[in-house]
């Protein structure tokens, strides 16, 4: 009767909640997008291989990897370092550290992102030389970002804060 009908009904919808799901986080895993540590480690090297002060450092033929994760085979070198947390300001944010080398030195590089920055935005973009020891910052936005923070006062919602400045009189 209507049980059993209904029955196989709950049992397809749940399936297909199911299915639903499980393609969710396949897509989120498979496409992260710009937060995403590999996304992010070819957007900063890519600028890094440009600076100019970066270049000096290193030299020409300038090749981006990860470290080596203790396989006692050669191989690729291709984990990056990475840490997803969720900053003062409330916006998600990804840390990631990886090396440059040329023909003339190795670079650490360490860059950070926010959700809440556009492509090619950084918290901050830094390297350092492992044969000097001498630092090149590319990009350092953590004061701007501190400064907008203490403005505010505390985190920042940025949707609030246009909804609010809609409906309030400036003089």
């Amino acid at each position: 009767g209507w049980v059993k009908h209904f029955t196989i009904i709950g049992m397809r919808l749940g399936m297909l909640a199911l299915a639903g799901v499980c393609i969710y986080f396949t897509a989120k895993e498979l496409f992260p997008g710009r937060m995403g540590p590999q996304t992010l480690f070819s957007e900063a090297f890519e600028r890094v291989r440009v600076h100019e002060e970066v270049m000096a450092i290193a030299g020409n033929g300038m090749k981006a990897f990860g470290r080596d994760v203790g396989r006692n085979t050669e191989g690729r070198r291709n984990h990056i370092d990475s840490y997803q947390y969720t900053g003062e300001d409330g916006s998600r944010r990804t840390r990631i550290r990886f090396n440059v080398k040329g023909d003339k030195a190795k670079v650490l590089v360490w860059a950070e992102t926010s959700d809440r920055m556009a492509e090619n935005e950084y918290v901050y973009l830094i390297c350092q030389s492992t044969k000097t020891g001498k630092v090149v910052t590319v990009e350092d936005n953590r004061d701007r970002l501190e400064m907008e923070l203490e403005q505010h006062g505390g985190p920042v919602d940025v949707s609030a804060n246009f909804i609010n400045n809609l409906f309030t009189k400036k003089d």
